[in-house]
């Protein structure tokens, strides 16, 4: 029986710890190219419904999380990554990543050209019609018409006797670190503002003023300090105000 050499016993043992290994990451690159390839697709996704005073910030803060999470990682080379350790952390990172993208798109989803209803807190997690701003037009609402660059704001009231609106021009969008949207504006008047929409549950939203948007003559009354999409509460508001509209 023949004996192999010491150095051929090594080589081999070598092989077949090196076979084993790759056998043992397949799973792990699978799991990290899965996590990349829907990463992208987020991306795309959010950019795809953003407006153009949006998509530059979204674009420079994506590149800045990719040498981020090269640095957090511990690669920073534009290669992909072949260690195990490094794929299963850009893995988690890109998981990470992916919900954070998806809630900014479902935010837009939700807040972008779409109508709204006021509303009022009853606890920490339950909002109810607020009866005063959209049967009684005690208060106003907002409505973010990106197609015209405008942020409109009206009170609640159909009637064109009651109904009081002002369309002020759009001259940034961006989201905030805590992941809210914020808008800032100018009106007719040249006074600038900003509206901050931070998101307390699925449609809805807590409204933040600063500025003096009422300067404007023709509306004299508050905005409305928390919104719901009207796709989900607008069978409230008919229940509620029983037909009466200011």
């Amino acid at each position: 029986m023949k004996y192999l050499s010491p150095k051929l016993l090594l080589l081999l043992t070598f092989f077949i710890t090196s076979c084993s290994q790759a056998v043992s990451d397949k799973p792990t690159q699978v799991l990290y190219k899965s996590s990349d390839t829907s990463l992208n697709n987020s991306f795309k996704k959010l950019l795809s419904i953003a407006p153009l005073s949006l998509k530059k910030q979204l674009t420079t803060r994506q590149l800045s999380w990719l040498q981020q999470r090269g640095t957090t990682c511990g690669h920073n080379s534009l290669e992909h990554p072949t260690d195990k350790k490094i794929l299963q952390c850009f893995t988690k990172q890109n998981n990470a990543q992916i919900k954070k993208l998806n809630n900014k798109t479902n935010i837009l989803n939700e807040l972008l050209n779409k109508k709204f209803i006021a509303l009022t807190q009853e606890n920490a997690n339950n909002y109810k019609v607020n009866f005063q701003a959209n049967c009684l037009c005690g208060q106003t609402i907002p409505y973010i018409d990106t197609h015209n660059n405008k942020l409109i704001i009206s009170s609640s009231c159909s009637s064109s006797t009651n109904k009081k609106t002002t369309s002020d021009t759009i001259t940034q969008m961006q989201f905030n670190d805590m992941g809210a949207l914020e808008i800032e504006v100018i009106n007719g008047f040249g006074s600038k503002y900003q509206m901050i929409f931070t998101q307390k549950k699925s449609s809805v939203y807590r409204i933040t003023l600063f500025g003096k948007w009422g300067t404007i003559a023709n509306i004299d009354k508050d905005i409305v300090g928390v919104i719901g999409t009207a796709d989900r509460y607008n069978s409230q508001v008919e229940n509620i105000c029983n037909g009466f509209d200011g």
